[in-house]
């Protein structure tokens, strides 16, 4: 499993170019490999309470392998507390 950690904010909604991000390996239970990630946005659009990311990936390795693909993401928000006065 490739693990991409992505700051979901509004600049991704207009920013096309290549973002760094921490990314890893996992292939068992805490066994973890940290790698460099890229990653770019495609398309990022609201739908309800969560944010949608399509976009590409690229990890490279410390072993020197490098994985490329696509990927999609959503973000749930938490309910907001309205108050009323």
């Amino acid at each position: 499993m490739i693990v991409l950690k992505i700051p979901v904010d509004r600049t991704l909604e207009h920013d096309k170019d290549w973002i760094d991000v921490p990314a890893m390996e996992c292939t068992g239970r805490d066994q973890c490999e940290v790698a460099l990630g890229k990653i770019q946005i495609v398309r990022f659009w609201y739908l309800w309470r969560s944010i949608r990311l399509r976009g590409n990936f690229v990890v490279d390795f410390k072993d020197g392998r490098k994985l490329e693909g696509s990927f999609k993401a959503k973000e749930i928000r938490p309910p907001q507390t309205i108050i009323c006065e």
